[in-house]
């Protein structure tokens, strides 16, 4: 008596289970590399090269930048006040808007749901603009010092 005949097909079932688990395993290491690295690693350097691009296009050449574990900033070597500190710290964040947005629309039209994961993290760096954060603090600032 035979009680299941076809072990040989048990057996490749098993392997294809197998192997198409550790398919799907790396298929989502790619995924979460991706979001970190072109979501997290991404919007800060878009972030802060947008501050540098500020700074340039008012002729300011000297910065220095400052970084701890959970942060980086950029800081100019010349005094800015006014619009022009207003325009410097809105441009890291507003580039980021800019990109996100243009990522989530991407990501709809394409259906790409990593796409989309990633804008959310390029806009959430609408929140340095609050007041309590660098960004927002020096909007606050430069609102305060422009002159009328």
């Amino acid at each position: 008596m035979v009680l299941f005949p076809f072990r040989g097909l048990a057996i490749l079932i098993l392997l294809e289970s197998f192997l198409l688990g550790i398919i799907a395993t790396w298929q989502m290491a790619l995924i979460i590399l991706s979001i970190a690295f072109l979501g997290v690693f991404g919007s800060f350097a878009v972030h802060e090269y947008f501050h540098i691009l500020a700074l340039k296009g008012y002729g300011i050449r000297l910065v220095r930048v400052q970084s701890s574990l959970l942060r980086i900033s950029i800081i100019p070597e010349e005094a800015l006040e006014g619009g022009k500190l207003v325009l410097f710290s809105v441009a890291g964040p507003g580039a980021c808007m800019i990109v996100g947005g243009l990522l989530y629309v991407l990501g709809g039209v394409c259906n790409i749901e990593t796409c989309k994961i990633v804008a959310v993290i390029y806009l959430f760096h609408i929140v340095n603009l609050f007041p309590l954060l660098g960004d927002g603090r020096m909007v606050v600032k430069g609102l305060l010092t422009r002159k009328i």
